[in-house]
């Protein structure tokens, strides 16, 4: 992977994905903007100067990476993963539960393979997010979520 769209990652501007379905997480980073969004059967990450990310990453819904809370623990959070030539993004929104005044927190994790490349946090008090977004989409596309197997499944649900 061309090292430059790592690196993107930390120059200042902002970006701006189309989010005709809804909004997973919206929030600035370091000056930039990372929007992940829901259009049609596709989530899009994106990253970058307002209008033209430096990096946009697509997923088909049924090839999504997502890693749902799993009811434990005072944060509830929310993952998804796209991928991109060895790379996974995984962008993640959380809050914690028993203290409402926390806010919103958001962030980008970069890895390699399984190794973890670079964390950035969405700076405080730019983020939002919306837990619903990626059911509310999957549902559309006659997907549920299995907990046995920890993923959507089509059907029978």
């Amino acid at each position: 992977m061309n090292k430059a769209l790592v690196l993107a990652l930390f120059l200042p501007e902002a970006a701006l994905a189309d989010c005709a379905e809804g909004t997973f997480l919206s929030c600035t980073i370091k000056g930039k903007a990372l929007d992940v969004c829901v259009a049609g059967d596709r989530v899009t990450y994106a990253f970058g100067p307002a209008g033209v990310p430096e990096l946009e990453l697509s997923e088909p819904l049924s090839a999504l990476t997502h890693s749902p809370w799993s009811g434990v623990g005072r944060s509830i959070w929310e993952g998804l993963g796209f991928r991109n030539e060895g790379y996974t993004y995984e962008a993640y929104l959380s809050f914690d539960r028993l203290n409402q005044a926390a806010g919103m927190e958001g962030g980008v994790t970069v890895l390699k393979g399984e190794k973890i490349v670079t964390q950035l946090a969405c700076d405080a008090g730019t983020v939002e997010g919306h837990f619903d977004t990626l059911t509310e989409a999957m549902a559309g596309q006659g997907y549920c979520w299995n907990p046995a197997d920890f993923r959507y499944q089509q059907g029978g649900c």
